[in-house]
Parts: structure tokens; sequence; C-alpha cells
């Protein structure tokens, strides 16, 4: 009894997954199909970068799986990415029907999906390279799973490599999201074995590199989440020897909404973690790129028009690809042309920097507030609100970090020390003789305020006319009395 029951479980098994075969199998080429026409759309609207057309070929659909080669065109070639008109990326696709697609049962999967697919790249004239790097193996291999109510997974293989002067290990990354949006994404990777040649004796390698990302599209325009990218356990090698070690180097990225407004602000953050030179711990340093109140809509203007104007000028002229001093120019006239999209919201950008050691932290700040031309009653400048700038200096802590590198270089500890304070107090007198700092309370600051037409430096107050002519000046004290050095100390040597 109990074996009929089971053979009927799988027969009724057989016949449900024979008949959700055939069904999800008549979605796939109508799926295809829509995507294509979704990316071509959007190319007509200039939300790519290159000229890009995506197509299919070979659809060949049978009852249990179905395969066909997606291709992307590139019509009129990146010549930034040395890629000529018409050359093509293709890619081979199978893919398993549903509702339970025999790779995914392998894996112990057995939760019902519209189809699974396996994506390889096809050795061609542009991807070449790409398999000669990989030693005439797949450099990349994706496994994709759809499910039934939009959402879905992707694992990436990246084959062992090495690009020139470039090479890395295996490596694994995990796609998973929703049907509403690709930028609906949890990512999560890793690559190991990094290596960079910078010249015959000298190489950067880590240990790892690593990805953990989770970003959603709110309103389907207001993109908002978290990333951290990170190489782990870094060395800095000269004639096989190691001269530097970093613990890690961190790259976030945090996108917020504005609470009851349609902005959204960005800040990005670059962490150097314990750098380590001979035997001395020198710190750890962090640098931040805020940028609030930007228009999201604004920003796709901006990428849509410049793009456009871009792929004109190419095709105009198309002697530009290989001038690059040219292109240079052309890109800094459209940006400059098009950035008015970007003030209209009149955003702020921070740029905090700070290093610090066991004796404490050195800082600075930039801060500028941007206006909207159309809006500024300014008659000097209509691109600035507001400019703040801040440093500040404890001279314990850059008298510390002096002697670190005194050390590192193989000085004793009491020389170090004593060449450290003649450094630091060098510097400092410098410093107060050209008006550059302040010190007070064992700490050495620079104050910057700018608003158009009004400068405060250093408490000071001022025009903007006679701060550029005290600038001036004191540009040339500085060179004068550096060139002076010269027959003073032979600290510098200046060509004269």
């Amino acid at each position: 009894m109990i074996r009929k029951s089971a053979t009927g479980v799988i027969v009724a098994l057989a016949v449900i997954w024979g008949g959700g075969t055939w069904y999800t199998g008549t979605q796939i080429q109508p799926g295809v199909e829509k995507f294509i026409k979704d990316f071509n759309d959007a190319k007509k609207k200039g939300e790519h970068a290159y000229d890009m057309t995506l197509s299919y070929k070979n659809f060949d659909k049978g009852f249990f799986n179905s395969h066909f080669q997606m291709q992307i065109t590139f019509d009129n070639g990146a010549p930034d990415l040395n890629i000529k008109p018409g050359q093509k990326v293709v890619f081979d696709v199978d893919v398993e029907h549903g509702p339970l697609p025999i790779t995914m049962l392998m894996h112990g999967n057995v939760i019902p999906a519209l189809a699974a697919a396996k994506v390889n790249l096809v050795n061609n004239e542009l991807t070449q390279p790409l398999f000669i790097a990989a030693k005439n193996k797949s450099p990349v291999e994706a496994t994709l799973r759809f499910a039934f109510g939009g959402s879905f997974s992707t694992t990436l293989d990246v084959a062992p490599a090495e690009y020139g002067k470039f090479s890395f290990g295996k490596g694994q990354f995990t796609f998973n999201g929703d049907g509403s949006s690709l930028s609906n994404l949890d990512i999560e990777g890793k690559v190991e074995d990094i290596v960079l040649q910078l010249s015959p004796m000298n190489k950067v390698t880590a240990k790892s590199f690593t990805i953990d990302s989770l970003a959603r599209l709110e309103e389907k325009k207001f993109p908002v989440g978290e990333s951290e990218s990170k190489f782990n356990q870094i060395n800095i090698i000269n004639h096989g020897e190691d001269v530097a070690q970093i613990d890690a180097f961190v790259a976030k990225t945090r996108l917020d909404r504005v609470k009851d407004k349609d902005y959204i602000n960005v800040n990005l953050t670059y962490e150097l973690d314990k750098l380590t030179k001979g035997n001395q711990q020198l710190g750890s340093g962090e640098w931040s790129l805020i940028a609030e109140s930007i228009d999201p809509s604004a920003v796709r203007q901006f990428i849509i028009q410049y793009n456009i104007a871009m792929q004109k000028q190419l095709a105009a002229h198309p002697e530009l690809a290989n001038d690059e001093v040219a292109l240079q120019e052309v890109n800094a006239a459209l940006f400059k042309e098009y950035l008015p999209l970007l003030q209209k919201s009149e955003p702020t950008i921070k740029q905090p920097v700070r290093w610090k050691n066991a004796l404490g932290e050195l800082n600075a700040n930039l801060d500028i507030s941007i206006a909207d031309p159309a809006k500024s009653s300014s008659s000097t400048n209509k691109d600035i609100k507001s400019l703040n700038f801040d440093v500040k200096l404890p001279l314990n802590v850059v008298t510390e970090t002096a002697k670190q590198l005194n050390l590192s270089e193989g000085m004793d500890a009491e020389k170090a020390q004593k060449r450290a304070d003649k450094q630091i107090s060098g510097m400092m007198t410098l410093g107060q003789m050209f008006q550059l700092i302040t010190i007070d309370n064992n700490t050495a600051s620079l104050q910057l305020r700018y608003t158009p037409g009004k400068v405060a430096f250093n408490g000071q107050e001022m025009s903007e006319e006679e701060f550029m002519s005290r600038a001036g000046r004191l540009f040339i004290k500085i060179l004068t009395r550096l060139c002076s050095f010269r027959g003073e100390q032979n600290l510098l040597v200046l060509p004269l």
C-alpha cells in the first residue's frame, strides 16, 4: 500500500512538473523579448553611456529546457574601452524550465521556481583576451534562479586570471533581488590572492577582496542602501621585502532619503586601517565625500543629456577617440554645460579627513554649500553660497607621527624623538611666520570662511579681492623662503 502511494505521489509530481514545465517554458521567450525591449527603449532615451543594442538569436525551445544566445552590440564602439564599432559581447544561455529545475534539485533546492539558467561568456574577437587571461577557461559563469514571485538569485563564479600586471585567484559573487528593479539587490562576494605588479621589483598584494551591499529603490526613483568593499591584508613589496602593510583598505557607500523631501544624501568613505611601516604602526586614516540634498531626478537628467551630447560629439568628431587631451576638453565643457541641473537642489558637499594614532587625531574638513545660479543674487560668484575650511593639528599627535616615521627608517628612539621635535617645531614656526596657522592650547589650526565678496581667514575679515591679493603675496614669500633653504640648510633644491 505504501509502495502504491509512493508511486502515486511520484506520478502526480511528474504530471504537475510536466504541466508546469510546459507552462513556464512558454514564458521564457516573451520574458526575454520584454527585457530586450526595455533595454533598447532605455538606449533611445540616452540612459546608456554607450550606444548599445541588445538582441537574441537561435532560440531553441524544448519541453524541459531552452537555449538561446544574448548579445550586446556596441553600435558606434566604445573608444575609451578600445571597442570597435559593431563588436559584440555574446552569452550562451541554457534555461531549465520550472517549477522544479533539475539543477536546483541537484543542489537540494526543492522550492518551485519559474526557471533556472546557466550563462556563459562566448569566446569571440572582443572577449578573447579574457579567455587568454583565464588560461582558456571561461572567465565567468553565472547560475540564475527566477522565482514565480519575481525575485531572482544569481551565483557568479570567477576563474583565476592574469591580466598583464594584474592577477587574482578564484572568486564567487551572489546576487539576490526582486523583480521590481535591478537596483533592489543584495550582493556578497569574494576574490582571493590579488596581485598588482607595479614594476619588476615592486608590487602590491592583498589576501582577498570582499564586497557586501544592500540596496533598494524607493518609489522607483530614490536609491537607498549601503555597501562595503574591502581589500584585506595588503602588503607593499619592494625587492622581495615588505615595505609597508595595511590591515584593510575599505570603501563604504551609504545613500539615505532626506526626510520629507525628494532628495537623497550620499556618503562615500575610504578607510585605511592600521598602516605599518617597518615595525612601527603609523595609525589609521579616513577620507569621506558627503553630498547632501542631491536630486536623483536631476542626476538622471544630467547623465542622459551628457551621454547624448557625448555620443553626438564622438559621431561628429571620430578623431576624438585617439586624442585624449581633446576628449578631456570636451568632457569638461559638457560637464560645465549641464552642471546647473545638479545645482538646482542647492546641495552641500563635505570632505572630512582624519588620521589618528595612539595619542589622538589630526583632522581637516572642507564644507561647500552650492548655489543655484538661477536664484543667486551674488555679483561675484553664482555657484557657491558659502565655503568653510578647517584644519586642526594637535602638536603631540603630529610629533608622534613624525617620530614613528623616523623610527620606521631605522633611527633609535632618542634620535627619532629629537628629530621629530625639530621637524615639527620648524614647520610650526614657518606656519606662524606666514600667518597660515594659529597655535592655541597646543593645537595648530587653520580656518577659512568664505561667502561671495567676503572672507575670514584665521579670524581676520577681508574682502574677496584683498584675500586674493594677500594669497598672491604669500605664495611669493613661501617660494622665496623655500629657495633660501637651498643656501641655508640644503633642505630643498629648486632648479633656478
